[in-house]
């Protein structure tokens, strides 16, 4: 309950911030902000898993094998067919790299989050 209302919480606050950074700052027309959005949110997909899998920080126990390749291919994926105009408007590959290290920070902080809230309320 408390990592679901983290991770809610996490992406209100990347997903408007994603959005309004590609339109006024970067000054992206709309497909491109179509197509940044989805890598976003196929990104913070992929940390939910992490985030949720482990009551302490994500990296506190390796996950499996299987997990880490399928997150490895669908990153590769999503990121090829958002750089190579495939189905989708193609972005920059710099920006999908930036995007990848933002929500990565993200994790990082709303893992640290979590363990406080989790230790807060004795949930383990």
């Amino acid at each position: 309950m408390f990592t679901a209302g983290a991770l809610a919480g996490f992406v209100l606050i990347l997903s408007p911030a994603d959005f309004f950074i590609g339109r006024d700052a970067l000054h992206l027309p709309l497909r491109l902000l179509q197509t940044l959005v989805f890598v976003m949110l196929v990104f913070t997909g992929q940390d939910s898993v992490y985030l949720m899998r482990e009551r302490n920080r994500f990296w506190h126990s390796l996950p499996g094998r299987w997990l880490v390749l399928s997150s490895a291919a669908d990153a590769v994926a999503v990121r090829l067919m958002a750089t190579s105009c495939i189905l989708m408007a193609p972005i920059s590959r710099s920006l999908v790299a930036s995007l990848l290290a933002i929500v990565l920070v993200f994790l990082i902080l709303i893992g640290g989050l979590k363990v406080r809230v989790f230790r807060h309320y004795r949930v383990r």
